[in-house]
């Protein structure tokens, strides 16, 4: 029977809802606990009675199960999350009806948090993210084989779980703004003018209601790996109108240069090009496959472990701080002139102070000039030093991040310099995304 068919027979039925809460029975499945609610169902943990194994088990609102056209895109995340069967997609196990024809899907229960979790103390790790992003783009790649868009890539429909015991293992859920390629590149949801997205995430042929294909879900990517990289989203707006005009029109800065960034060092240039090749307003501009993707992801990866770094911009930080020794072993030698200077007394000299021949290195790498003029006066007044004020120590408020349920409270630390960057709004996304 096709979906649109399981659709209309349930829709026909009239729903109640009554007893439904935890600790009921539903099928084969005990509710133990209220995990969530999203854009179109409650999600509980259930455990099978006999098996006692435990899943997500997903139950469409009363509401919605009244309409045929919620009950078939309800049925059709279970049916499209099926079709992909990759290890990085939430696996889905059954789908069945209530006796008052409301449909639920069980799927696979994930411990962990969202993409959100990344944030460690105010900071990422570039090699874990790239890790993940990785395999979100291996995901994508075989959705997109199968001819599915999710059309509602952000952080909070990627988790992180451990497998066989190694944490960071990705899993993407909520395929219910999913749709499938055509022929004609279209389906009926399309057709009816209704955009289906996430607005932050929303590329600009989706905020446009322009045919879109897989490479949609890579501009979202992008927008993903521009806020996790950044710690804020590039478009902050009120409205979707808003969030339409700038997705289509205006441009995004790399994520280097949009002030203070999670990444310790700084995001290295070749994750920037990757990031901005992905928010290219164009299609024909982005990456032509998702396999593309990942392949630059894993090409960056190899290049930083390569270079023995934790995912921070070592040749940078290098040169840094090759000139800033450079440069204290310039002042050190003026301070000596200055002392030899007052040890001699007598008339106001000029002692031409040479630097060292170290810092005869060009002056992009060493920004101290090759010799310094000192003026000696008679008589030198020793002028009392002032120490720095050390800079105070901020307590951040503790941070909840929510996904599949599951809230987490960081305890209060001690605040580094990229936390103010963070956008505490993201992490107030819901489960399921929005209608």
């Amino acid at each position: 029977m096709s979906v649109a068919r399981i659709a209309q027979s349930a829709a026909t039925k009239r729903p109640g809802g009554e007893g439904i809460e935890v600790g009921s029975i539903v099928g084969a499945y005990r509710l133990v606990r209220h995990l969530g609610d999203g854009g179109m169902g409650q999600v509980f943990l259930a455990v099978h009675e006999h098996l006692e194994r435990r899943v997500a088990l997903k139950l469409l609102q009363v509401e919605r199960a009244r309409d045929a056209h919620q009950v078939e895109r309800f049925v059709r995340e279970a049916w499209i999350a099926n079709r992909i069967r990759h290890d990085n997609v939430v696996e889905v196990t059954d789908l069945q009806f209530l006796p008052d024809g409301r449909p639920y899907v069980v799927m696979e229960y994930i411990e962990g948090g969202t993409l959100y979790t990344l944030w460690d103390e105010g900071s990422l790790d570039v090699m874990r993210f790239l890790d993940a992003m990785g395999q979100v783009a291996g995901a994508l790649g075989a959705a997109h084989r199968a001819s599915v868009v999710h059309r509602d890539i952000k952080p909070a429909n990627i988790f992180l779980t451990e497998h066989n015991g190694v944490p960071g293992h990705v899993k993407i859920a909520d395929f219910g703004l999913s749709k499938l390629m055509t022929l004609s590149g279209e389906d009926h949801f399309t057709k009816s003018g209704i955009i289906l997205a996430t607005p932050p995430y929303m590329s600009p042929e989706q905020a446009t209601g322009e045919p879109i294909d897989g490479r949609s879900d890579l501009y979202s990517l992008g927008i993903t790996m521009w806020e996790m990289l950044v710690g804020r989203r590039p478009f902050q707006c009120r409205a979707f109108g808003e969030y339409v005009l700038k997705h289509a029109t205006c441009p995004i800065e790399p994520p280097s240069l949009a002030g203070q960034t999670m990444v310790p060092g700084g995001v290295p240039p070749e994750l920037d090009q990757i990031v901005m090749r992905c928010l290219a307003k164009q299609v024909q501009e982005r990456y032509a496959s998702a396999e593309e993707l990942r392949a630059a992801l894993a090409a960056v990866r190899e290049q930083l472990a390569q270079m023995g770094t934790r995912g921070q911009a070592a040749p940078a930080r290098r040169w840094w701080l090759h000139g800033r020794v450079l440069g204290l072993a310039a002042a050190l030698a003026g301070a000596a002139a200055i002392a030899v200077g007052l040890a001699w007394g007598g008339r106001p000299q000029r002692v031409a102070a040479a630097a060292p021949a170290a810092a005869t290195a060009p002056a992009a790498e060493a920004r101290a000039p090759a010799i310094a003029a000192v003026t000696l006066p008679f008589v030198a007044r020793p002028q009392p030093s002032r120490a720095p004020a050390a800079e105070p120590t901020r307590e951040p408020p503790s941070m909840q991040m929510e996904g599949l349920g599951l809230v987490i409270h960081r305890p209060k630390a001690a605040a580094r310099r990229h936390r103010p960057a963070i956008d505490r709004h993201a992490l107030k996304d819901p489960f399921g995304g929005s209608d």
